[in-house]
């Protein structure tokens, strides 16, 4: 799926380079809504390892906590539970870029 989808960027002129975050962009979006429509657990069943790639795998982590609780509603519901899974993982993530990137600027001066 994410190669028809770089081929279709590559066909309008973009390059490999170009289009690959567009593709990114396009299969997390798919990902989001695949999950938010009840289909992503049978695509992944069908489509085999592709569907638990990080790319649409968080897009999957993300929505499917929200959608547990949509009879909250859209604040207490979707809103409070969007990131309950993929929010550590971005947290410790971008703690971890700080503090490399930190490091890196005091032991070398480059930022």
């Amino acid at each position: 799926m994410g190669q028809v989808i770089e081929s279709g960027f590559m066909s309008t002129g973009m390059t490999a380079k170009m289009a690959a975050s567009p593709t990114a962009v396009v299969l997390i979006g798919l990902g989001a809504l695949f999950t938010g429509l009840g289909w992503y657990d049978r695509l992944v069943k069908l489509g085999g390892m592709g569907g638990s790639l990080p790319i649409t795998g968080f897009a999957n982590a993300m929505v499917a906590p929200a959608m547990e609780f949509k009879t909250e509603g859209l604040v207490m519901g979707i809103g409070a539970h969007l990131f309950s899974v993929a929010g550590p993982v971005l947290v410790w993530g971008m703690s971890a870029a700080f503090v490399v990137g930190a490091l890196r600027y005091l032991l070398t001066g480059v930022a």
